[in-house]
Order: structure tokens, then C-alpha cells, then sequence
């Protein structure tokens, strides 16, 4: 009888891991740099623009945005839209690399995370970008704003200051028509990420529960990776719930979550 020694054969194709890997690099490189190409714009050039934009919108005291308003809103919005796709496709192929690279081996079960802890990591992030870009894209007015932080113009940092000033205490007790445009689209902008986490954290309780189903029902040596991929996604649910929550709230008092933002 000959006897040998058993050595790791490969599970996945290497070059099926290589191949998702690639297409992984080129997606993160699409996610960051693809949708400016719909603005037509770099940070610089969009943050001076909206800076001019929404100068014009406020000192017009009406709530319709003016035309260069709109056109830049409409323009963030397809942004976010294209970033949240292609953000999605880099999720899909961070999840199935991660898979791949988790099962790319016979080596011993407990090395497998490690192997496929950075494609996880991009997944988690890819997950991020999906979920920001949506929110983005139903409430893109709101998601301009950090921009005029950016215009480096002393005129539109004054009316910042402004806004901040009639936000916290307003002209005969009223919003202004523009404030009262912000401030609604505030309360949107904090209301679409607040059912976004809530989706989330139903989701990763779920799975929790299938977790701690396959703990209870495997032996008895077998039973830590379960409850340790248990604890670890309830961690992730109450972190998503304190999103969740935090974000109701913001959307509830958006009035002052906009004061926050801009005396911030």
C-alpha cells in the first residue's frame, strides 16, 4: 500500500479569480471617475458653479429654483444615478471575488477569510457608495450643498452664513420661499438614507437569524464560525439602526439638522 501526502488542490479557477479581480480594479476605478464624465465638470469647476447657481436661487427669494439651478441639480442627479449603478455592478463582482477567493483552495477553513477579507472590504465599501448614491440621486439639491464649502468665494460663504442665520432664526417667524426649498429637500434627503439603513438592518438581522440557525444545528465543535459570523453581523445591524434612527430624526427636524449642516 503507498501512502502520500494530500496537498490543496485548487477549487476556483485561478484565472476566473484573476479575471474578477481585474474586472474589480477597473469597476472601483469606473465608480470614482465614470460620472464626472456626465457633469462635464471636475470638484473645482462644479463647486464654482453651484456656488454662482444657488447665489442666484437665494437672493431671488423665490421657491423655483432659476434655470442654472435646475441644470446642475439635474446633472447631480444622473451623476449619483450612474455612480449607484456602477456601484452596484462592483458589488456583484466584489461578492462573487470574495467567494471565489474564500473557495479558491482546500487549505485548512480557517485560513479562508483572510484570503478573501480585502474583496469583502471593497464589497462593504461598493455596498456604501450604492446606498449614498441613492440618496443622492432623490434628493441631489441637498447633496450639492457641502460644495459651496468648496466655492472659496467670500460671496458665497456670506450666504452661507446667511442661510444659517435665517434657518436658526427667521424673518417674522417664516422661512423664506428658497430656505423653505432647502429645508424640504433636507427632510427628503434624510428621510430616503433613513429607509435606506432601515432596509439594511431588517436585511442583516435576517441574516443574523440564518447564522444562528446553522450554529444551533451544527455540532457541537463546529458551532464557533456561526456564532461568530452572528455576533458580528448583529454589530453591523445596530450599527445600521443608529443610522437609521439618527437619520429619522434629522428628517424630523430637518429645520434644525440644516442649521447643524450650515453652521457646522
Amino acid at each position: 500500500m503507498h501512502t502520500h501526502r494530500d496537498h490543496p488542490t485548487p477549487t476556483t479557477s485561478t484565472a476566473r479569480i484573476v479575471a474578477l479581480g481585474v474586472l474589480t480594479a477597473v469597476l472601483a476605478a469606473a465608480t470614482m471617475l465614470a460620472p464626472w464624465l456626465l457633469v462635464g465638470s471636475g470638484p473645482d469647476a462644479m463647486a464654482t458653479a453651484f456656488g454662482s447657481a444657488f447665489a442666484h436661487f437665494w437672493t431671488s427669494g423665490s421657491g423655483a429654483p432659476p434655470a442654472d439651478l435646475t441644470a446642475l441639480v439635474d446633472g447631480w442627479r444622473r451623476f449619483h444615478i450612474a455612480k449607484a449603478v456602477i456601484g452596484l455592478a462592483l458589488l456583484v463582482v466584489a461578492c462573487r471575488l470574495t467567494i471565489a477567493l474564500y473557495r479558491g483552495t482546500s487549505e485548512p477553513t480557517r485560513r479562508r477569510p483572510l484570503r478573501a477579507l480585502p474583496a469583502a472590504a471593497v464589497a462593504a465599501i461598493a455596498l456604501v457608495i450604492v446606498a449614498a448614491n441613492i440618496q443622492g440621486a432623490i434628493a441631489p439639491l441637498s447633496s450639492l450643498l457641502p460644495f459651496l464649502s468648496g466655492s472659496g468665494d467670500p460671496t458665497i460663504l456670506a450666504i452661507a452664513g446667511r442661510v444659517h442665520a435665517e434657518v436658526v432664526a427667521p424673518v417674522g417667524g417664516e422661512f423664506s420661499a428658497p430656505l423653505q426649498v432647502l429645508v424640504d429637500d433636507f427632510a427628503r434627503y434624510h428621510t430616503a438614507f433613513a429607509v435606506i439603513a432601515g432596509v439594511l438592518t431588517v436585511g442583516v438581522l435576517g441574516a443574523t437569524g440564518v447564522a444562528l440557525r446553522a450554529a444551533a444545528i451544527a455540532p457541537r465543535g463546529a458551532r464557533t464560525r456561526p456564532l461568530a459570523c452572528a455576533a458580528a453581523l448583529a454589530l453591523v445591524a445596530l450599527a445600521t439602526g443608529v443610522v437609521c434612527a439618527a437619520n429619522i430624526s434629522s428628517a424630523a427636524e430637518s429645520a434644525q439638522a440644516l442649521a447643524v449642516f450650515f453652521g457646522g
